[in-house]
């Protein structure tokens, strides 16, 4: 009998203490722009730990969000500070400790959901040499799921930053240059981890039901983009041109006059007595050259902007094959630079 008590009593023991501290490990973000899980409109944060050159040490933080603010826990030895401000439908969350010259990482795991997808960190689709992201028979299509990629400057041509987005209707950016990784869903098909070095760690989660709202937010925080605006790759979907595929990830055909039709559109509109001149053609093969110069007025808002009523001039290089009297692929580069210039105030 009192064998049967002591095991009883030790399960029950064991089944608190993991009840424990899988409660005293999360953080809940909420948010109505958030795409539910189960029901919930939430984010919720996990998995916390930090580490020193003795190793990696468990956050125990009771159930904390917005609401709470902030709060002080004791872990190996330090003062473990970890604090969510809200920042209108967004939110700031840190990790800080004292003392923290031995603090040597951070980590943290945010849910993720069957069928979510990621997109961000780099311009291109598969992390690593260039040749990756055009191999036969890859499936990835700017979705990052199902991928760790590091965040740390690499020999190559590709430009990394620690920002990504969430089907989900949410973004993250970390802050900071120290370098770290983000798993997402690879060591855990239910969460995507993010491990960072440094002595503190400080991120910011964006939330909103547009995707452009998600990369407006980031912008603000890091600054204006030194690439041109997205729309201005519209049509050739830069990095995301993958022939072994019959869609991109969004649905869209690879190829056809589909593809073309929405950016079409959207230029038009924007420029409604837009004239194309060619200025000179060469032709080769099956193939031909033109130069041209584009000119219009700035009448329409589907740039992203408000119409500014101004005109603009610019110029462009065309290359197009023709097979049987249709154009069945082609190369294009213009100045968008020069006409986005043209449309700023003066």
């Amino acid at each position: 009998m009192k064998t049967k008590l002591f095991f009883s009593i030790s399960a029950l023991l064991v089944l608190s203490s993991a009840s424990l501290a899988q409660h005293r490990s999360s953080i809940t973000l909420q948010s109505a722009n958030l795409k539910p899980i189960a029901g919930s409109r939430t984010l919720t944060i996990d998995n916390m730990f930090f580490e020193t050159a003795n190793g990696r040490v468990d956050i125990p933080v009771l159930s904390l969000d917005a609401s709470v603010g902030s709060i002080d826990v004791t872990a190996g030895g330090h003062k473990i500070t970890v604090s969510v401000k809200p920042q209108a439908r967004d939110f700031n969350v840190t990790f800080k400790a004292q003392p923290d010259s031995d603090i040597t990482k951070w980590g943290l795991a945010i849910n993720s959901s069957p069928t979510e997808y990621y997109t961000g960190l780099m311009e291109r689709v598969v992390d690593g040499p260039q040749a990756k992201s055009w191999a036969t028979g890859i499936q990835e299509a700017m979705n990052l799921r199902g991928q760790k990629v590091d965040m740390i400057i690499k020999p190559t041509t590709s430009i990394y930053a620690p920002y990504y987005l969430s089907s989900r209707g949410y973004a993250v950016l970390v802050n900071g240059n120290w370098p770290g990784y983000f798993d997402f869903a690879v060591s855990d098909p239910g969460r995507v981890k993010i491990e960072f070095e440094g002595p503190s760690f400080d991120m910011n989660i964006y939330t909103a039901s547009d995707p452009a709202a998600l990369v407006r937010a980031h912008a603000i925080d890091a600054g204006p983009p030194f690439m041109p605006p997205k729309w201005m790759f519209t049509p050739w979907r830069w990095r995301d041109e993958h022939t072994q595929r019959a869609t991109y990830y969004d649905g869209t055909p690879v190829t056809g006059k589909a593809a073309f039709l929405p950016f079409f559109t959207m230029f038009r509109t924007a420029f409604p007595d837009m004239q194309i001149v060619i200025e000179d053609s060469v032709v080769e093969g099956d193939k031909i050259a033109v130069r041209c110069t584009v000119r219009g007025t700035h009448r329409g808002h589907t740039l992203g902007f408000a119409a500014t009523q101004r005109p603009v001039e610019f110029t462009g290089m065309c290359i197009a094959r023709v097979r049987n009297g249709q154009l069945v692929e082609g190369w294009n580069n213009f100045d968008f630079a020069t006409m986005q210039a043209q449309l700023q105030p003066a």
